[in-house]
């Protein structure tokens, strides 16, 4: 799964990357808002909405570790 995931996020800047976690982390913002921020302030570079919803998705995971799905909750339980 990272395999796939990793050269998705080549795609967008080291600085668009920090905008999207600061985004997510501190605004609570959703991708479609993100998306409209980071084209405003990124004109010339190509915003590829699926690596936008990658990279959303994986900072909310990194910041919300308590909102895993049922398998990772039985998991963490069964250790």
């Amino acid at each position: 799964m990272i395999q796939e995931i990793v050269p998705r996020f080549r795609k967008l800047t080291k600085e668009m990357l920090a905008d999207i976690e600061k985004y997510v982390v501190q605004g609570w913002m959703d991708s479609t808002s993100i998306y409209t921020l980071l084209k405003h302030d990124y004109p010339n570079q190509p915003i590829h909405k699926k690596d936008l919803y990658n990279a959303v998705y994986q900072f909310w995971q990194k910041h919300n570790p308590g909102d895993g799905d049922a398998s990772q909750m039985l998991q963490l339980l069964m250790d």
